[in-house]
């Protein structure tokens, strides 16, 4: 009987280590496999995963951008400029308070509201001061500061140059207007400005809502340095509202402005603004460069090309260059 049971307790474990190597087997077969499989894999995700990966961002980057175009930019469905929001159902905007500054007329926009200026009040007005003065000076030089002028701001923003001139409307009556394609910054200061401040949102095609010579003088400060499609269709419609003999006031990017970015090309906003091309040479080694698109853009002139160009519209009474202390833009001071 001992035997027997001795006979079977090996039979047993004779069974058990023969399933146990089976089942071992089985899984070394199987771990074999899958370490396999695995180097597959992995061969397989070091060849193709990257380019799967750079296609899917492809594909994410151009559906962004034909979303983006097709609904969000300055496009035939949004009237040819940039509304408060892109939503069905618009509601008035919440502003922060606006800024209350002893002495000054005129409410200040809050920090947000300011385009990149400063946010310290001081230094905000006296930029908008400092530029003020330079129209002022070629408005006094080539027009005289009369009485009863029409001075209008083309691309006004929140009204940073604008309400300097605030003085020449309080004691010469002067009627003044501001024009951007903004709706947010036109909002702000058709809610915070008196209403005998002529304030509207503008368009990127070339048609302003005013007869024919009617307005004595129009400035602006970095328009047309954004103006890549129709620049010569807006010299035209700037042309017709002016009365004989009004001046039309503008900057532009010539050679100092490409040196300057060229320069300045490792910040982040120069990055991010400004073609490539600009920093391949240092010195502006073409005529013009029309670059962007409609939603953002940024146009250079060689100096004497612009003259020449816009001396097809208006007499070209002077072109000054920069004063590095304000800016590294270049004004056009042209006469109907």
């Amino acid at each position: 009987m001992l035997k027997r049971l001795k006979t079977r307790f090996v039979d047993a474990m004779q069974r058990i280590a023969t399933e146990t190597v089976q089942r071992q087997g089985t899984e070394i077969a199987e771990r074999v496999a899958l370490d396999i499989s695995e180097r597959v894999a992995l061969d397989v995700v070091k060849r193709d995963v990257p380019a799967m990966i750079e296609a899917q961002e492809a594909g994410v980057v151009n559906r962004t951008l034909y979303m983006t175009r097709a609904e969000y930019t300055v496009m035939p469905r949004f009237a040819f400029h940039q509304p408060l929001d892109y939503l069905s159902d618009t509601l008035p905007p919440n502003f922060d308070a606006p800024v209350i500054v002893e002495g000054e007329a005129l409410a200040l926009p809050p920090p947000g509201m300011r385009g990149g200026y400063s946010d310290v009040n001081a230094e905000y007005l006296e930029t908008g001061r400092n530029h003020q003065a330079i129209y002022l000076e070629q408005i006094r030089q080539h027009h005289g500061l009369k009485e009863n002028m029409t001075v209008m701001e083309f691309g006004c923003a929140t009204g940073r140059v604008l309400r300097h001139f605030n003085t020449q409307k309080e004691e010469l009556g002067w009627s003044l207007i501001g024009c951007d394609v903004q709706a947010d910054h036109v909002e702000w200061l058709r809610q915070n400005w008196p209403n005998d401040i002529c304030v509207y949102v503008g368009s990127v095609f070339p048609k302003l809502p005013f007869e024919d010579n009617s307005i004595d003088v129009i400035y602006g400060m970095s328009v047309f340095t954004h103006i890549k499609y129709h620049w010569d269709f807006w010299l035209l419609e700037l042309r017709r509202v002016l009365k004989p003999g009004g001046l039309l006031l503008q900057t532009i990017h010539a050679e100092r402005a490409w040196e300057f970015y060229h320069a300045n090309q490792n910040l982040d906003w120069v990055k991010a603004g400004i073609s490539p091309r600009v920093f391949q040479s240092a010195k502006m080694d073409i005529d013009f460069l029309l670059s962007g698109d409609i939603a953002v853009s940024q146009v250079f002139f060689k100096q004497d090309v612009a003259r020449n160009y816009w001396g097809r519209y208006f007499q070209v009474v002077d072109v000054l260059s920069p004063d590095d202390r304000y800016w590294f833009q270049d004004l056009m001071v042209c006469r109907k």
